[in-house]
Formats: C-alpha cells, sequence, structure tokens
C-alpha cells in the first residue's frame, strides 16, 4: 500500500526536547528545523472551528528535530494561521498536541535516548511528552551499548533538558547509575565505581 508522506510547517525547535538538530533516519529526506515530517498509509482530516484534527494510521513514522517516532495511529491537532480552512499545510500550524499509540517507539538521537511505550502524548507547548502504558527508557553510550534501562507507571521528558520524571511502578524497585563517578587522572589513586542507587517502591496495603 503507498505510503503517505506530509510536510507540515512546525515552530522551530518546537519538537527539539534535547539539543540540535540530527541526521533524519535513511528512508526519509532530510528535515529542516523548523519542519516536522509524517508518513503513513491513511489519513482521516478535519476541520473543527480554527483547529485541524489529522489522524495518521498504519505504520506511522515521525521526523523532526532530533525526534523520530514510530507508531500505529498519531492523532495531531492544530490551530491553523494563515491558508484556507481546507489546507492542510497552512502558512503556519501550530501544534497543540500529537497523542501516539499502539508500538510506540521514541528516539532522540543526540541525546542517544529511546523510550518505547502503549501511548505517548507530546505537547510542543509546553516542551514535554508523556509516556504512559509500560513505558521503558534506555541511554546508551557512543557506541550505541545501553547503560541504563529504566521501567516505570509514567514518564515526562522535558525540551531542552536531559531530565525524566517517573512514577515508579509499586512494589518495583529501580537502579540508578551514579553518572558523577569519573575515572582518576593521571597521579592520582583509582576508587572503586559506587554501586548504582537503587530506589524501592513498597507495594499499596
Amino acid at each position: 500500500m503507498k505510503r503517505l508522506l506530509l510536510l507540515l510547517p512546525l515552530l522551530a525547535g518546537a519538537l527539539a526536547l534535547f539539543g540540535a538538530q540530527a541526521p533524519s533516519p535513511a528512508p526519509l529526506q532530510p528535515v529542516a528545523a523548523n519542519d516536522t515530517r509524517f508518513r503513513a498509509q491513511k489519513l482521516d482530516m478535519r476541520n473543527v472551528g480554527d483547529a485541524t484534527i489529522t489522524i495518521l494510521t498504519g505504520s506511522v513514522e515521525v521526523t523532526g528535530t532530533n525526534l523520530h517516532i514510530t507508531c500505529d495511529r498519531l492523532e495531531i491537532i492544530s490551530t491553523r494561521v494563515g491558508g484556507g480552512a481546507s489546507d492542510l499545510a497552512a502558512k503556519e500550524n501550530r501544534f497543540k498536541s500529537l497523542i501516539a499509540t499502539g508500538r510506540v517507539r521514541i528516539e532522540q538521537p543526540d541525546s542517544r535516548r529511546e523510550a518505547t511505550c502503549g501511548r505517548a502524548e507530546i505537547l510542543p507547548g509546553d516542551g514535554r511528552i508523556t509516556l504512559t502504558e509500560k513505558p521503558i527508557l534506555v541511554d546508551r553510550d557512543e557506541k550505541g551499548a545501553p547503560i541504563q534501562t529504566l521501567a516505570a507507571a509514567s514518564m515526562r521528558l522535558f525540551k531542552g533538558e536531559s531530565r525524566v520524571e517517573m512514577d515508579l511502578l509499586e512494589g518495583s524497585s529501580t537502579k540508578i547509575s551514579d553518572l558523577g563517578f569519573e575515572a582518576p587522572t593521571a597521579g592520582q589513586t583509582a576508587t572503586p565505581a559506587p554501586a548504582p542507587i537503587q530506589l524501592n517502591v513498597p507495594a499499596a496495603k
């Protein structure tokens, strides 16, 4: 089935969560700093007042500045500024929210961070992504090897910050690497790296 390729203007950096623009994945064309590209098999679009609701289904793929998302379904709510009522790519589409569901995978190449979950809500105006339905976050080193894997009931990622807020699962424990450890320089005595910090969440009584 032929896939649809959509190019919607986006306010510069609205979906850039952790810094500079990264190269686009091989199947997609390069993306400008103020553009986001969408691919899907089916599109359903309707106008409600000054808002446009666009629903993409079937092998959905989104590429923006330092952001690559794949999922089964994506619902986009945007307000139109300029262009006609039927113009999908109006002079400027201000995205209110993007909700991805079904086998969601989010990659942020610059920070070497990736996440998987069942549902992700992206709020460009707030600079926040909320992950729910069994979210798992993986941080990788420069060679691509995982250095930390976190699972939680829900997670929140923030634009411009290497910051993650998590609601941990009841009865679970999560290990967090000590990111402050540094290897000794010449002439210093080597000291062992501290053990990972373990957070325990008691089960509800």
